[in-house]
Order: structure tokens, then sequence, then C-alpha cells
């Protein structure tokens, strides 16, 4: 089961690599359909770390720090949120969680019924940290709440890149620590996390190598029958 642990993250950094987002979406909502959601989020926890450190310091001088540590006061509170209930809250309503947010999230993509975005605007920045924040520290995916505030206050693409890699970091940085410091992370992760480790930095090259010669449109299709499929199983868990 380890090797099969290892593939499956290996093939979200791969999605991500090759589409820019996916990791934790694919991996998480895969992999608690078999193992303890609260274990899957914080082992694909760590490669979310060592991607985010690899990426921002390749891109660091496109960086606005100022705009990245202004959101993290509320983030805190949202992380140290969304870890407690991660670690206190009853496993079945995390996937019933885990399941609605990913159908939300197809919702968003294919039909534009943004709703991270009424929930940003009504909100600003604070509501964005806390948000952001509470989704990481519960199933790892905040990315939706920073990245509707920073196309919202960046001028180009690359330092929206750049400013939401670097979140990313910081929020992990944090996350790391937190969940070890209330044995979510136990010492069975972080050997499964070395064992996965190759097939990581693999999945990374290879999405970087490949991501021109694969049709975009075919590919999107493809991980959203997946992540559809994985919230009609996680729900289907949770109810049988």
């Amino acid at each position: 089961m380890t090797l099969f642990v290892a593939l499956i993250i290996a093939f979200g950094f791969f999605v991500q690599a090759t589409m820019g987002f996916g990791a934790a979406l694919i991996s998480v909502s895969i992999l608690s359909i078999f193992f303890p959601i609260a274990d899957m989020v914080t082992l694909v926890l760590v490669f979310q770390f060592m991607s985010a450190g690899l990426l921002t310091i390749a891109n660091r001088k496109d960086v606005e720090w100022r705009r990245v540590f202004s959101l993290m006061p509320l983030t805190v509170v949202g992380l140290v949120f969304g870890v407690l209930c991660l670690k206190y809250v009853n496993e079945d309503y995390v996937r019933i969680f885990l399941a609605g947010y990913i159908l939300l999230y197809l919702l968003s993509a294919r039909f534009a019924l943004n709703v991270f975005k009424l929930i940003v605007d009504k909100s600003g920045i604070h509501g964005t940290g806390f948000m952001g924040g509470s989704l990481m520290g519960l199933i790892g995916m905040g990315g939706p709440p920073y990245a509707i505030y920073l196309k919202e206050n960046t001028k180009t693409h690359t330092k929206f890149r750049a400013d939401l890699l670097a979140i990313f970091l910081v929020v992990n940085i944090i996350r790391l620590p937190l969940s070890f410091s209330i044995d979510v992370a136990s010492e069975a992760i972080w050997m499964m996390a070395l064992y996965t480790a190759p097939f990581f930095l693999f999945a990374i090259w290879a999405g970087h190598k490949l991501h021109v010669r694969i049709p975009e449109s075919i590919f999107k299709i493809g991980i959203d029958l997946l992540l559809f499929g994985s919230a009609l199983s996680l729900l289907t868990k949770v109810l049988l």
C-alpha cells in the first residue's frame, strides 16, 4: 500500500507541475478514501512544503513580501482552527466536507459559480486569510481564496504566481510544526514521506518536461472526472 500512496502523490504533483494546481486536491481526495484523512493531509503537506520552497526560491525576486505577510495574521488563526478540527472532529464529517469542497470546486470551474470569489469580495484581506488558513489546516487546500485575492491585487501573472507560491511556503512553514505539536504528524508519516520522495521528484521533473505536450482541454476533463469520482467515493464511504 505504501507504493500505492507514493504513486497517487506523484500523480497529484505531476498534475500540479503540468497545470499549475491540483496536488492536494487530487492526492488527498483519492487517498482519504482508503486511509485516515488526517494522515493523508499531513503527508501531502510535507511535499507541498518542498514544492513551494523550491519554486519560491526560483521566483523570489518577483515576490511582494509585504502583501504576503499582510495575509498572515488571520491565516495563522485559520490554520490553528483548521488543524484542531482535523485532529478532533469526527473523520466522517471531514470526509463529507472534503467531498463538498471538491464538488464546489468543480461547479466553480465549470459553471462560473464562484462562491469563493463572493466570500473574498465581501470579507477582504482578513476574511481571505482566515478562510485560506482554515482550509489549508483542515484539508490542505486553501488555494482558491488566496488566488482570487491576488488576482485582484497583482498587476502581472508573474507577480501573481510568485506571491501565491510564497504564501504557500509561509503557510506550510507554520503548518508543519503545528501538525507535529498536536501529534497529527506521526513517525510513520515521516517514513512514508521518505519513501515517496523519489516518486515526487520524478513527477515534478516529468510534469515540467511534458506540460507543453499534453492537450490541456482533454487533461482538464480527465482530472474533473477523477475528482468527481473521488467525491462520490468519499460520500459512499461515509454513508456505507
